[in-house]
């Protein structure tokens, strides 16, 4: 399991009540993508704080936060889906 060190052109969203961190993989090079979506999970490595602006798109809490720890992925087509 690899951790997340690199920002990538991704977007949050809401599905189904879950949390979905939809990242671009046109902004990931080969070597980014073998190394860090491998093996079914990806670990966030740190607590990442969403801003208030995204709370608020989202209808979240203000501060809200991701906590630091391991979540599933799927890869479809062009579109890395982290589960949150």
């Amino acid at each position: 399991m690899r951790s997340i060190t690199h920002v990538w052109l991704a977007i949050i969203t809401l599905a189904n009540g879950d949390l979905v961190l939809d990242i671009d993989k046109s902004t990931l090079s080969s070597s980014e993508l073998a190394n860090n979506f491998g093996g079914g999970a990806i670990e966030l490595a740190a607590d990442l704080t969403l801003s208030d602006a995204v709370c608020s798109q989202l209808g979240l809490a203000s501060g809200y936060t991701i906590l630091a720890g391991s979540y599933p992925y799927v890869i479809e087509s062009d579109i890395v889906h982290v589960y949150l």
